[in-house]
């Protein structure tokens, strides 16, 4: 791989890592809320109680809240989130999507238990106005930066050397067919930046789409290479 493509895949890997960053405050700022629950925040997604939402099922919903947004910004959030590629967001996909990775924000999360789909709320009274605020801000947080990750990708593929394969391949010193933790670190320590041990979670779990802790091609590819939308 050319230097000068080594270095816009360094560039690129730390932008995503800012957008990440910034999630994972919203995501804190929100779990802080002593009202606020996954269950019910899905709940108020998936306005047909299916226990699944396609991306044109959650524009509607969204637009019934009150909130528009373009549906290339939906389906690539969804697509992000869709783990079994069915293009459908599970409650599992959900909850991955805005459980902190702080594990003390993670404990108080989970220890909550749904109160307003069984106190048959309207899915516009859910949570009080401020957690309300907070969850459509990290809605919107996650379109925008699905929109800057989406002009990234189409940045790097406009370059004329720059190669998803050569990239992989640059990662994976040991050639054994992955990217783990401490080889992505490397090439980050490399061009002197430095990254804890959380910014490097981060990082990883943007690629590692099965969670399994290492990056396969296919994820790297999948998250690297333009989804054709904006």
């Amino acid at each position: 791989m050319k230097q000068d493509e080594e270095d816009e895949l360094v560039r690129a890997f730390r932008e995503q890592l800012e957008y990440d960053k910034e999630i994972e405050d919203a995501r804190i700022l929100l779990a802080n809320q002593s009202d606020f629950n996954l269950m019910d925040g899905f709940a108020m997604l998936d306005a047909h109680s299916k226990g699944s939402i396609a991306a044109p099922e959650l524009g509607d919903a969204l637009s019934r809240l009150g909130h528009h947004t373009h549906k290339d910004l939906i389906y690539m959030l969804v697509r992000r989130f869709d783990k079994d590629n069915d293009g459908k967001l599970l409650y599992s996909d959900f909850c991955d999507a805005f459980t902190p990775k702080s594990l003390q924000h993670q404990m108080a999360l989970n220890s909550r238990r749904a109160y307003f789909i069984h106190n048959n709320y309207h899915r516009l009274d859910y949570f009080c106005r401020e957690t309300r605020e907070l969850f459509f801000s990290t809605l919107q947080l996650y379109f925008a930066n699905e929109e800057s990750a989406e002009l990234l990708r189409k940045r790097l593929s406009k370059r004329p050397s720059f190669n998803v394969h050569d990239a992989f391949a640059a990662l994976d010193s040991d050639r054994n067919g992955f990217i783990t933790r401490d080889e992505l670190k490397a090439i980050l320590v490399e061009y002197h930046f430095y990254p804890t041990d959380h910014e490097l979670s981060l990082l990883i779990d943007r690629y590692d789409r099965n969670r399994d802790g290492r990056i396969s091609y296919s994820e790297f590819s999948e998250e690297l290479m333009p989804r054709g939308a904006l």
